[in-house]
């Protein structure tokens, strides 16, 4: 997320909508005053594009000691912290987070009047499947996969990690399992949910970038020139996005095939309302 003071924008990330490219590109507008909430993922912290470094968005440090450290570590893929005998941690702890939403902002008691708000929208089936990916990716510092309640995250992976071998029906499958495991995630950002499923924690979340009255939308389909266009509409400078995170599907099968029937419908389900709004095909 981005709080520009200096530009009276607000650039709010959905989940799976290539918002960090969006982000990264705003981000270059920004001066010393502006809220900017980083990135920790490895690819976007060697960008040579931007500065992924959290800006003015830090509350008082907490330390941590012992098993809470060596959780933490584990939690953020960063063990050999602890190997290298590294066992109290000293953390700032962020104000927002990456994915605030609008509902979670003017919760936390932002006043959001007198700024323009920007989003992304993409079709909720594309999303999903680029989720599905992304819970799986060993590339990242970030492991989203943490959602089978009693087994070991190597076995979950192991099972029902995707790959570009797996047929349709394979895929189908481990979609309807992954989305059917309970919300447990153990994120900072955002709490688990244990009495939702995965595709009804992230719809819950999803919804609420789109149930707000955003004043500038850009869609997925169309970023590099809707993103221009948002940039000429604020009188801010505009560039090229980078890609993140492009490499993590690795199936040529359209998105929709990822589906079957009975997700699919649970899909359109939970997402009703932006297929409505944006006018995305059901099929």
């Amino acid at each position: 997320m981005i709080i520009s003071r200096s530009r009276n924008f607000i650039f709010f990330k959905p989940i799976k909508v290539a918002g960090s490219s969006v982000e990264a590109a705003l981000s270059k507008n920004c001066s010393e005053i502006d809220i900017y909430t980083g990135s920790g993922l490895k690819e976007e912290i060697f960008s040579t594009f931007y500065d992924s470094a959290p800006k003015n968005n830090w509350k008082d440090g907490k330390t941590l000691r012992g098993e809470d450290a060596h959780n933490y570590l584990k939690r953020h893929g960063a063990l050999n912290l602890w190997n290298e005998k590294r066992k109290t941690l000293k953390l700032v702890e962020p104000i927002y987070s990456s994915h605030e939403s609008p509902s979670m902002l003017l919760e936390s008691g932002f006043n959001i009047d007198g700024y323009k708000t920007v989003s992304i929208i993409r079709n909720p089936f594309d999303m999903l499947v680029s989720y599905f990916w992304y819970a799986f990716d060993f590339s990242e510092l970030l492991l989203e996969s943490k959602i089978i309640t009693g087994k070991r995250e190597e076995v979950a992976h192991s099972i029902y990690r995707p790959s570009k071998e797996d047929s349709v029906s394979d895929i189908r499958d481990k979609m309807d399992s992954f989305f059917s495991f309970p919300a447990n995630f153990a994120r900072e950002d955002r709490p688990d949910n244990l009495n939702q499923n995965v595709l009804e924690w992230i719809a819950e979340w999803q919804n609420e970038f789109f149930s707000y009255d955003i004043d500038y939308f850009i869609r997925f389909e169309n970023l590099q020139e809707d993103y221009e266009d948002v940039c000429r509409k604020l009188n801010i400078e505009h560039y090229n996005l980078p890609r993140f995170k492009s490499s993590q599907r690795d199936h040529t099968i359209h998105f929709s095939d990822f589906f079957s029937a009975e997700l699919k419908e649970k899909a359109i389900k939970h997402f009703s309302s932006i297929f409505e709004k944006f006018e995305y095909d059901l099929n």
